[in-house]
């Protein structure tokens, strides 16, 4: 082969990943060739538990005043302002309004949609050790609690816990 085919071949094979390091295509399976680190959470304490909680009510009202949307005793943490909690529980959590299986916590929200991308890492091999794993999950919980990052409301509306397929678009 020549230098001039040999390096063709080798350009389309290797990508730069997202830390600008070059990976092969088999490699780029891995988000990163770095173990995930821990900036913002510590091992062993959920990030749920370093947040104050608070049963609060969302309400949405029309410009006539009607309540247009309407959920009472909801979870959410203390710093989070009303109109974050008015859209969170109007749009995002799951479940027929006024029945039991209706989302009724932030935290069922965050877990629902965290644990779902952290479990198709898992299922994925994305990850070198199960304490890879947790950090991200963990890391991942700690930015969606503290509205640091947020996915778009597709994400929010379908993504569950179970790997159904259809319902599921992917990393």
């Amino acid at each position: 082969m020549s230098d001039q085919k040999e390096k063709q071949s080798i350009n389309s094979e290797n990508a730069k990943d997202i830390s600008g390091e070059f990976t092969t295509r088999r490699s780029r399976q891995r988000i990163s060739n770095k173990i995930f680190a821990r900036h913002f959470t510590t091992p062993g304490i959920h990030p749920f538990s370093e947040v104050e909680w608070e049963e609060r009510n969302a309400l949405i009202s029309s410009d006539t005043g009607e309540p247009v949307f309407e959920q009472r005793g909801i979870e959410m943490p203390v710093t989070w302002t009303q109109m974050a909690t008015n859209i969170v529980a109007s749009k995002y959590f799951h479940g027929p309004l006024g029945t039991e299986s209706r989302e009724k916590s932030l935290k069922h929200l965050i877990s629902r949609v965290v644990s779902t991308i952290a479990n198709w890492g898992r299922a994925d091999g994305y990850f070198i050790t199960p304490e890879e794993a947790d950090t991200f999950e963990a890391e991942l919980f700690h930015l969606c609690l503290h509205q640091k990052m947020a996915f778009n409301s597709p994400v929010w509306f379908r993504w569950s816990c179970e790997r159904t397929g259809k319902l599921h678009a992917r990393l």
